[in-house]
């Protein structure tokens, strides 16, 4: 790019792999420049609520919780957990759903379609037992205690339950 800009001649651009523009618009920018303002506080109320998910499931041995290594300063962008059960990631999140409660996973890119076709013998095997093993409970600035308890109650009951709403793939 600095080429096309300090060349006294035409400097054709040339585009040899795959890629977007990521470029936010004006308004976005305007959002962003309001929200970095408050991001000190927003990791507050993140690592808050981190706290009390680890409070509330301190005692729950079948699931393995998020952990700061030394020195480091965690900002719980998600909340993940490891399921240390014999119930499949997709039927706890199954369950979840039931009981009103969304979840996500973790994608391991490289199991996803496009990347699969271009590297099908690819093999990352961490990274696909996080996928199968890990969920994503919902934390969000603004999430309310009681929301949270909602989180837990459900997350216990789906670890206690004999998933009668068996997971379709």
């Amino acid at each position: 790019m600095l080429a096309r800009h300090t060349s006294s001649n035409v400097v054709l651009e040339r585009y040899p792999e795959l890629g977007y523009n990521y470029k936010m618009t004006d308004m976005n920018a305007a959002i962003g420049v309001v929200q970095m303002a408050k991001v000190e506080q927003f990791v507050a109320e993140r690592r808050r609520l981190a706290a009390r998910y680890r409070t509330l499931l301190s005692g729950e041995d079948r699931v393995e919780l998020p952990y700061e290594p030394m020195g480091y300063t965690h900002v719980y962008q998600s909340y993940t957990v490891r399921l240390l059960t014999a119930h499949t990631q997709l039927e706890i999140m199954n369950e979840m759903a039931a009981r009103g409660v969304a979840t996500r996973r973790i994608v391991a890119c490289h199991l996803e379609k496009h990347h699969r076709e271009l590297y099908p013998t690819l093999s990352l095997p961490h990274s696909e037992e996080a996928t199968a093993r890990t969920l994503l409970l919902p934390m969000f600035v603004g999430m309310r205690d009681e929301e949270q308890d909602e989180v837990v109650t459900a997350l216990v009951a789906a670890l206690d339950s004999g998933l009668a709403r068996r997971a379709t793939a």
